[in-house]
């Protein structure tokens, strides 16, 4: 087996997950360049989980604390409470939520949006898209190859019932409340080093990518998988910093090792280049 290893990495639908993501810069359908009706997007979803995130401070990362599935009927409802079409953001607009505050409460609502058969008929696969709640600011933020940013703070009262809904027995869900006075805004240029989760009006774009190296331990005992790596894109397109956010057994390392080598295309926002944190899935396939 150990000849027949290979690995390949990709951008597979670039999801920024903290401190410089598109606001509002018009999600992209399935199909073709037009902006996607979320309640289009949520009639055609399968696989929906809803997991509470908390930030850790020891990883220096978020870690999800408590984790539910849901049904497509549940996804319709939310939708509908908190990504109406009055509270969607512009797309030349920037938003900043903070992944650290002690008031916040985060949630990150996940699910699959089926697409049509290719060209030649054959099934595609699914298209991954995540849907995050910052109950804090009012503010979601749904993605996937690109983003969309909406405020529900007019509906929070609603979209809190919908989460306790689902997540029944989580105490943090069913003890939040929201804040008395409206948070303080968040810097948009020290929201990446704070970080802080941001929707940027421009992605970064990939110019270079590197494989990674297959680990031989890996190949020989038939590892693979996807690691999926969180990765500090700064201002002038290099990784300033990368860590694993979803581990696959003796393949972390490899994948931190390729991720650092890639350059960007820097994230924009208010017209200058910012920092930004995405998400790069890496992964590594034995033929």
């Amino acid at each position: 087996m150990a000849d027949r290893g290979r690995a390949g990495a990709a951008l597979a639908g670039l999801l920024v997950l903290g401190s410089s993501f598109p606001a509002g810069m018009g999600l992209a359908a399935a199909a073709g360049g037009r902006q996607a009706d979320p309640s289009e997007l949520a009639a055609r979803a399968r696989d929906v989980r809803v997991e509470r995130r908390s930030w850790d401070e020891a990883a220096a990362n978020e870690r999800t604390a408590a984790s539910a599935k849901a049904s497509r009927e549940w996804l319709q409802r939310l939708v509908a409470a908190g990504l109406r079409d009055s509270g969607r953001w512009p797309d030349s607009l920037c938003a900043v939520a903070c992944r650290r505050c002690p008031e916040q409460l985060r949630l990150e609502v996940r699910f699959t949006v089926e697409r049509k058969r290719g060209r030649r008929g054959e099934e595609l696969p699914g298209q991954p898209f995540v849907l995050t709640l910052n109950m804090r600011e009012g503010l979601a933020f749904l993605r996937s190859d690109v983003a969309a940013t909406w405020g529900f703070q007019d509906s929070l009262g609603a979209v809190l019932d919908l989460i306790r809904e689902v997540m029944p027995q989580d105490v943090a869900s069913a003890r939040w409340q929201p804040p008395a006075s409206p948070p303080a805004d968040l810097a948009v240029d020290s929201a990446a080093e704070a970080d802080h989760d941001l929707t940027v009006a421009g992605l970064p774009e990939a110019l270079t990518k590197v494989a990674p190296h297959y680990p031989q331990v890996a190949r020989d005992q038939g590892v693979a998988g996807v690691v999926e790596t969180r990765a500090l894109v700064a201002a002038d397109g290099s990784v300033e910093r990368v860590r694993v956010s979803r581990s696959v057994r003796h393949l972390d390392q490899a994948a931190l090792d390729a991720v650092r080598q890639w350059r960007f295309k820097p994230a924009v926002c208010d017209g200058h280049p910012v920092a930004v944190w995405v998400t790069i899935p890496v992964r590594f396939t034995l033929n």
